[in-house]
């Protein structure tokens, strides 16, 4: 014989996604996706001077700020070309 109980769960759902950058909404223009956001998560490592030995950083950048931020890179980044039947998509 099963005794239960009914308990109550919380949920954590994320509603919207905030670029820290420009301070923007990062859905894509319908509102639904999150294309092209950036999440990303950073922590100082032993002994690190710049950002503290152990803090982390967590952060979010839309595509529009991402790629001004790739702007100033003296390396540019790795880009990859999507595979071909994308690229042969008219827009």
């Amino acid at each position: 014989m099963r005794i239960t109980k009914e308990e109550k769960v919380l949920t954590i759902i994320t509603t919207d996604i905030i670029c820290n950058k420009c301070g923007k909404s990062c859905h894509d223009i319908d509102g639904v996706n999150y294309e092209g956001v950036i999440e990303h998560e950073l922590c100082g490592g032993w002994g690190s001077k710049v950002i503290g030995d152990g803090y982390q950083h967590q952060f979010s950048l839309c595509e529009t700020c991402f790629m001004e931020l790739s702007k100033t890179f003296v390396i540019p980044s790795l880009t990859h070309v999507p595979l071909k039947i994308y690229r042969d998509v008219k827009r």
